[in-house]
């Protein structure tokens, strides 16, 4: 009875409430030794009097399988490997990047190949993932595409904090906005309206970060509240699916055992948008 109750804990805690990431793979680990631990009295008792044979038979058993595994488990066309590349434009030095995981160069042929020669890529682009990501990128040719853009609507400083109106847009196709604030803290913010509480964020990052989902072309209404003498710089992310035909560029056809993945290929276009204290 114990058991059964305290497994579909372990996994609500671990998998629902704190989502399946390392910190609820952690959590799920520790809750899982403890009920292993509480278990110990009965092992003790079942297992009293038993032979030693039992346990490395099964241990030997368990081995033999995961070798087994590790010689046969092959991509193929019903198991395919996942893959996503980046065309980052940085619109404030006009140059641009393919880029990919880190990781998928590793284990991804298709992924190598595409970006053959490559190096690690810019930081600023694995702000397109929710997790810190290494990056590898090669560059490419920058293609005149439209760029994100913020309107100041209002900028008011009182004794203690400088509270920002402004208008973020994007292109028209414009999928999503990410916007990122640097150079200052944010003490509070809305968006459209709506407050954003970055408190109940389950990934925590030492900016300020939020994507905006389908934007109209009119963009969306940020709110921001920062310290008063503070100069804060805002990046934004504008993402949109596809990758457009880049000149002197040809990116192999995918095989049968490499699918595009999440979103598939996607492009983003990244400006910064310093705002410097009212005079």
């Amino acid at each position: 009875m114990t058991v059964a109750l305290l497994i579909p804990i372990a996994y609500l805690i671990g998998a629902v409430f704190l989502g399946v990431t390392a910190a609820g793979g952690i959590v799920t680990a520790a809750i899982i030794a403890l009920i292993a631990w509480l278990l110990v009295p009965l092992l003790e008792a079942l297992c009293d009097g038993a032979r030693w044979s039992t346990p490395f038979i099964c241990a030997a058993a368990a081995i033999t399988l995961v070798g087994i595994g590790v010689l046969t488990v092959r991509t193929s066309d019903v198991h395919p490997v996942p893959s996503r590349l980046i065309y980052a434009i940085d619109a404030d030095s006009s140059d641009a990047w393919l880029a990919a995981r880190a990781s998928a160069v590793r284990t991804n042929a298709w992924t190598r190949t595409a970006l053959a020669p490559f190096s690690q890529g810019p930081e600023w682009i694995a702000h397109f993932f929710e997790q810190p990501s290494a990056l590898v990128a090669k560059r490419v040719p920058c293609l005149s595409l439209s760029q994100p853009a913020i309107n100041i609507l209002s900028d008011s400083t009182t004794s203690d904090a400088r509270q920002l109106s402004l208008r973020v847009q994007g292109s028209a196709g414009t999928t999503a906005l990410g916007i990122r604030v640097t150079d200052a803290p944010v003490i509070s913010a809305a968006i459209d309206g709506h407050a954003i509480d970055t408190t109940r964020y389950r990934l925590h990052t030492r900016d300020w970060t939020l994507w905006y989902w389908a934007p109209s072309d009119s963009g969306a209404l940020l709110s921001l509240i920062v310290p008063a003498a503070s100069t804060p710089k805002l990046e934004i992310l504008a993402y949109s699916l596809g990758i457009p035909t880049l000149p002197r560029v040809t990116l192999p056809p995918r095989p049968a055992n490499v699918v595009p993945v999440q979103s598939g290929d996607v492009t983003i276009v990244c400006r910064r948008f310093p705002i410097p204290s009212r005079k």
